[in-house]
């Protein structure tokens, strides 16, 4: 499915601030570079990852929860020959 990604739409596919890098596939008909077909962010789960109670007044926290995504986007249609840019 290589042949078949596209860029990834800021502020859709992912945040604004991701990071986004190119990503190239090869095929038949040479190679196609896709300057955003890779976006990395990491994305708060709004929940503690651990919590901590302790024994006194004040002795407590929390360690806040994030997921780190690596996200590509393949469009497959019915198409397998044609390339859309």
């Amino acid at each position: 499915m290589g042949a078949e990604v596209r860029d990834m739409m800021p502020g859709y596919d992912c945040p604004h601030e991701a990071m986004y890098l190119p990503a190239t596939t090869h095929s038949e008909i040479g190679s196609i570079t896709r300057e955003n077909g890779i976006c990395i962010f990491e994305h708060d789960t709004e929940r503690p990852l651990t919590r901590h109670v302790g024994l006194l007044d004040g002795e407590s926290g929390a360690v806040k929860g994030y997921v780190l995504t690596i996200r590509t986007i393949s469009t497959v249609g019915k198409c397998v020959s044609c390339l859309w840019y």
